[in-house]
């Protein structure tokens, strides 16, 4: 195959030039990274837009998180101290780059989050937070089997990496990727370092205890221990997947690819799992291609082209790439600053003389070659890029045809890591998965329609998969609620009939601040509460609860209601005062009927609108017209014609920053009991939206709290025009998939 191949490529090199770039779809980028000068400011913005069209590239991966911080604003992380002053370097670039026809690629450095001598003073970094300092599990880091922490270069230079097997530090690692997928129009997601340093890594005491618990070991394996190091292969591999499906999940025509190693020769015998990146690095990108957990791939095949050894081992890789993932997959990502610009030529020139391969990518922009800047992307465009190809797209994304899960088994309110799931469909062979450290598990390529999620001990879902979306399911134990069994704490019904009995005889006109009835009783995991359990009781409205049964009983705040709308927001199910686990937020529509999600906005629409940590306050705008709108799809505008309804902001909660209109007002101050325990604080605007009521669409506005919500539907009688809504009801068939109310 190789002479053959050598053939070919000697022909292409006879062939003209510019008949090397052809009219079909191919990839032309320029990796542009964060150390250098890029989009730091608005004008190199300006000026990487002007090179790249210079050259001819369609597509620009750029780094947008460097080492646990970001050059994007709305982010989880700091943000880089070397962007300009009031400038979103993501936001500005999307827009310039599309308006001139180039794709987006957001390239992040996925677990080294430090390095030696590195300038981020924000306390709130992730190494400041839960470096190697920090006790127990909080130390996120990873290290070698001899106890060193850096991946060094040599003395101070050394780069430190978040430890895949750690469930916290995978958390986090998909939370910070997955709110830059939802807050930026970008066309990609790049991952680069979703790998271990070296074969010797990963021996974060954490870590290294789930691979005990998991296997039922209980030495330290050597660094060369087969099953030990699976198990750290597995970790990435499952963290690859999560990000995968969670990404698809907000945006399933977003692409993920990522920056795959080589090092050295290609594969001994084309067997992958011989190379480097299999044995050294623990990054079986092979796999990732064929299991389908990425779109593409970019192995960065950084070879000298004027060395004789690296040149070879540079054919080497792409006669290896064409035969065994030539389906259009795989990009070539070419070390530009190593070679001449003829060097560069030539590297690109036999990439696309493999057929099957995307394209190349150059690394980097702003060191193209090691010589004249523009004379080198002049060359590029006028041999190379000279056709105006557009990037391709993978078939899943035009027509998609498959569909996917994403769930996580929670038992007692925690996740519950290393369980098999099975996965089946009438006429389609049997799926088996497992879940990773948190409880998170999932499957691609599934044939549209209804499927059966089981695990053992657990209650069997039925779910329905559609092609190109993802569909979200949670296995919990196997009993009637998903609760383990407790008897109702007699708290929970005094309070109903101080409250709620007067609704249910029609002593008063108002909607209900509870439900007729509770559907679920039973206790939920929680760390404060004795033997870590406490009681609670599910209504329509929200979630009594009885944390401390020693306390007064007759206490205001001796049966509280949770925290649910926060949870449903940010996706976090709070099992103690300071111990949460991460689901997915959810995608419950919060008004209307209960499955329509066509008209209004759910819950996960309000994760980069909400103030949970009071960073998304608004203005004080007493006396001014409610007119603010949200759509299905998280859009928020303006419509000057909702002032006739007469709606006004009355008052202002400075607690999290919100305004609270007079018809919430008034209602508010109505209710039987203090609004903040019932309500907690607002966390939202007040928006106008529109649900469907019954078979009508009406207009309905609509405010988050920490507890409940609220909504204001014009068209209802006197008594009901503003109403709670099923927050209870929503809560449970988001955590439990569970609807015991309909039955």
């Amino acid at each position: 195959m190789r002479r053959l191949f050598c053939m070919v490529f000697v022909f292409a090199l006879l062939l003209p030039w510019h008949s090397a770039a052809a009219a079909q779809p191919q990839l032309r980028a320029f990796w542009v990274d964060a150390f250098h000068p890029g989009i730091k400011s608005s004008a190199e913005t300006d000026q990487l837009i002007h090179d790249a069209q210079r050259a001819g590239a369609n597509t620009l991966i750029v780094q947008v998180r460097r080492r646990g911080d970001s050059y994007y604003r709305d982010s989880l992380e700091p943000i880089a101290n070397d962007v300009q002053a009031g400038y979103d370097p993501l936001a500005d670039l999307i827009g310039k780059a599309h308006s001139q026809g180039l794709r987006v690629h957001g390239w992040v450095a996925s677990l080294p989050v430090w390095m030696d001598g590195y300038n981020q003073p924000d306390p709130n970094h992730v190494w400041y937070k839960h470096g190697y300092n920090a006790p127990g599990s909080d130390n996120w880091f990873t290290q070698t089997d001899a106890g060193a922490r850096g991946d060094c270069d040599g003395p101070g230079h050394c780069g430190y990496f978040l430890d895949p097997g750690h469930p916290d530090a995978a958390d986090y690692t998909v939370n910070t990727v997955v709110h830059l997928v939802k807050q930026y129009d970008l066309d990609g997601l790049h991952l680069d370092y979703i790998r271990y340093p070296t074969e010797h890594f990963g021996y974060n005491p954490t870590s290294v205890a789930h691979f005990q618990a998991d296997t039922g070991r209980s030495d330290m394996p050597a660094y060369t221990d087969d099953q030990w190091t699976q198990w750290r292969r597995d970790q990435v591999t499952k963290l690859v997947k999560r990000i995968y499906l969670s990404m698809l999940a907000e945006k399933p025509a977003m692409q993920l690819s990522v920056a795959a190693i080589t090092w050295g020769d290609g594969p001994t015998g084309g067997d992958f799992h011989t190379s480097a990146a299999y044995r050294r690095t623990l990054q079986d990108w092979d796999s990732w291609l064929s299991d389908h957990y990425i779109d593409w791939a970019l192995p960065m095949n950084y070879e000298a082209e004027a060395r004789s050894d690296q040149r070879v081992w540079y054919r080497d890789w792409v006669d290896w790439i064409h035969q065994h993932h030539g389906d259009g997959r795989v990009g070539i990502g070419i070390g530009a600053w190593l070679n001449t610009a003829d060097g560069n030529m030539a590297q690109i020139s036999y990439a696309n003389a493999a057929g099957g391969l995307m394209g190349t990518a150059l690394y980097s922009y702003s060191i193209p070659a090691s010589t004249d800047r523009n004379a080198f992307l002049d060359q590029l465009h006028n041999q190379m890029w000279n056709s105006g190809a557009a990037p391709p797209v993978p078939p899943t994304k035009d027509h998609p045809q498959i569909g996917y899960i994403l769930g996580q088994i929670i038992v007692n309110g925690r996740p519950h890591a290393n369980t098999q799931i099975r996965l089946s469909s009438a006429g389609a062979a049997d799926i088996f998965t497992t879940s990773d450290g948190s409880g998170v598990f999932g499957a691609v390529d599934l044939r549209p329609g209804t499927w059966t999620v089981s695990s053992d001990g657990m209650t069997d879902q039925r779910i329905g998969v559609a092609a190109g979306s993802v569909t979200h399911v949670v296995l919990s134990p196997s009993s009637a609620t998903g609760l383990v069994a407790a008897a109702p704490n007699p708290a929970f019904g005094a309070l109903w009939s101080r409250t709620d009995r007067p609704v249910a005889q029609g002593d008063t006109k108002r909607s209900w601040l509870w439900g007729p009835q509770a559907y679920a009783t039973g206790s939920e995991a929680y760390a404060e509460a004795p033997g870590g359990q406490r009681t609670v009781q599910y209504w329509d409205k929200s979630r009594m609860e009885v944390t401390q049964p020693g306390a007064d009983p007759n206490a205001t705040w001796f049966v509280t209601n949770g925290l649910l709308v926060r949870e449903l927001v940010s996706g976090q199910i709070q099992v103690g005062d300071h111990q949460t686990i991460q689901h997915t937020p959810s995608n419950q529509p919060i008004g209307g009927n209960a499955n329509d999600t066509t008209l209004g906005p759910s819950y996960d629409d309000f994760t980069g609108i909400a103030s949970l940590n009071k960073d998304h306050v608004s203005d004080r705008a007493t006396g001014y017209p409610v007119i603010a709108t949200i759509d299905a799809q998280g859009h928020t505008g303006s419509d000057k014609a909702l002032e006739h309804y007469g709606i006004k902001q009355q008052l202002y909660s400075e607690t999290l920053g919100h305004n609270i209109p007079n018809v919430f007002s008034d209602y508010l101050g109505q209710l039987p009991l203090d609004w903040i325990f019932v309500m907690g604080y607002p966390i939202s605007e007040p928006f106008w939206t529109h649900y469907r009521v019954g078979d009508q669409v009406q207009d309905v506005m609509i405010q988050l709290f920490e507890r409940r919500t609220l909504t204001y539907t014009p068209a209802n009688p006197d008594g009901f025009l503003v109403e709670m809504g099923n927050v209870g009801q929503h809560y449970y068939r988001w955590r439990y998939n569970d609807a015991p109310w309909e039955r």
